[in-house]
């Protein structure tokens, strides 16, 4: 079943995203680096409309999710996609981008601090922007605890 989810963003103009909630688990915990690559080059499209787009205000876009597989988001799926965004692999607007996509279509997560957590991580308009040193804090770093 598709669930056409219609995401807010202030800052996109009517584009329409098409993946499957399997995509998102895999991305959030495949462990082969090559997979996560080509996972990222079949969207690169969707992330480069993004980032053009990002830019224009007053605008929405469309999420077509297909609702393929059914997950709890965890602290475990929040610390892979900061592992991610800490080692370069994606840049914060990947990370904006693939959290927004997580917060439309998961349905049920650990706890109400970690969806928190996880939108902290979206909107630099409202949240500013991340830096490593944010996530490394949000993961419990250096000094134990959490960033917000």
């Amino acid at each position: 079943m598709i669930e056409q989810i219609k995401f807010n963003i202030e800052n996109l103009k009517n584009y329409r995203i098409n993946m499957k909630t399997s995509d998102i688990y895999l991305f959030l915990t495949e462990k082969n680096i090559d997979k996560i690559y080509e996972l990222l080059n079949i969207f690169k499209k969707d992330f480069e409309k993004y980032q053009i787009q990002i830019s224009k205000k007053g605008s929405s876009i469309n999420f077509d999710i297909l609702n393929d597989k059914t997950f709890v988001f965890t602290k475990f799926h929040l610390y892979n996609l900061c592992r991610l965004f800490i080692n370069d692999i994606i840049n914060e607007l990947e990370l904006n981008f693939i959290v927004d996509l997580i917060v439309a279509s998961v349905s049920s997560f650990e706890n109400e601090e970690l969806l928190e957590e996880l939108e902290s991580l979206t909107d630099p308009e409202i949240n500013g922007h991340i830096t490593k040193d944010y996530v490394i804090l949000l993961l419990g770093g250096p000094e134990g605890g959490s960033a917000n």
